[in-house]
């Protein structure tokens, strides 16, 4: 990873000055890697949060307009076949709607990355503090960022995971509703 550090400074002759300008140089690379990561953190959650909200709409809607549509044909004295299809069908809508709202749940956590980031910020700069004027210096805070870094959005980085199993188990879930609807509907067409 690089972490856009200027070159190494030039060491002055007091190790609390240089301390104190690698801190700085260090706060300015930070700052530069963290904007990077939350500007490109924000675009997928709009879709991934999209993609949950309109699975749960469109199960609720299913759901809510084969209801209804099933009131009217039952009231018009037809006999309903396959009546199990039509429930198999509403029991994954709804199915499809709790994890959606479950989903909700877990999105916080995983949007917590750039906040968990920047709370790394003063355990790296902790550690760096530490570090003594070397010529492997550099390598040695990249090393420091990267272990940092993940550490702290490993927890995100678990909750993403969850979101995205969420995600699949739900788009499963609908379009199993869907087609088991529409074979409801094929079989109890006039």
């Amino acid at each position: 990873m690089e972490l856009g550090l200027n070159p190494m400074p030039e060491l002055p002759s007091d190790e609390v000055a240089f301390q104190q300008e690698l801190l700085a140089e260090m706060n300015t690379a930070l700052d530069t890697i963290l904007e990077r990561r939350n500007r490109h953190f924000g675009a997928p959650w709009e879709g991934h949060k999209d993609s949950g909200q309109n699975l749960i709409s469109l199960s609720s809607g299913a759901l809510v307009l084969s209801m209804t549509a099933v009131q009217f044909v039952g009231s018009s004295g037809r006999h309903i076949e396959w009546r199990w299809l039509l429930f198999l069908a509403w029991s994954a809508f709804m199915i499809t709607i709790v994890c959606g709202i479950i989903r909700f749940n877990w999105t916080g956590r995983a949007q917590a990355a750039p906040l968990l980031a920047e709370n790394a910020r003063a355990e790296i700069l902790a550690e760096v503090k530490l570090l003594k004027s070397n010529p492997l210096l550099l390598q040695q805070i990249d090393e420091i960022v990267v272990r940092r870094l993940k550490e702290a959005v490993k927890p995100s980085d678990q909750a993403i995971e969850v979101l995205d199993n969420l995600t699949l188990v739900m788009l499963l879930l609908f379009t199993v509703g869907l087609l088991l609807l529409g074979v409801f509907a094929a079989l109890n067409l006039p």
